[in-house]
């Protein structure tokens, strides 16, 4: 019986100390690789401008951490009818905090919260009363 249970502890052991080491890299390499976002920039207005069929503006991008979550915040968000166009959406911010373990544990990046402020939207109604 203590044979197993020896077994057993130092196989949860082994388990853990796997799982510290893991976090670790992870955490090493998100601190190295984070503070790089801000210069993709335009490749993220590019990705989300594809994803809303509209033409996205970001003035800037700042990256942090809160406490053991990575940070991205987009400062003056844009979203527009055409590329010179009037603007539909303007955030002030959006902030948007990921999940490590889950990111990890799927193999993509996974928003754990998302904050919006200083939210303006432009509405217009045409004439049968549908709003464009």
């Amino acid at each position: 019986m203590r044979r197993v249970l020896r077994g057993l502890f130092g196989k949860l052991w082994l388990l853990a100390a796997t799982t510290v080491i893991l976090a670790a890299v992870v955490t090493v390499a998100a601190r190295q690789l984070l503070p790089m976002v801000p210069q993709y920039r335009i490749e993220i207005e590019q990705a989300a401008s594809a994803a809303l069929h509209r033409p996205v503006r970001i003035a800037a991008i700042t990256v942090g951490w809160d406490w053991l979550s990575p940070q991205v915040r987009l400062r003056d968000v844009r979203l527009l009818k055409t590329a010179q166009g009037p603007v539909l959406l303007r955030l002030g911010s959006v902030s948007v905090g990921f999940d490590v373990l889950a990111s990890v544990l799927q193999r993509r990046l996974v928003p754990d919260t998302v904050a919006l402020s200083g939210v303006h939207i432009k509405l217009t109604r045409d004439a049968r009363g549908a709003c464009r």
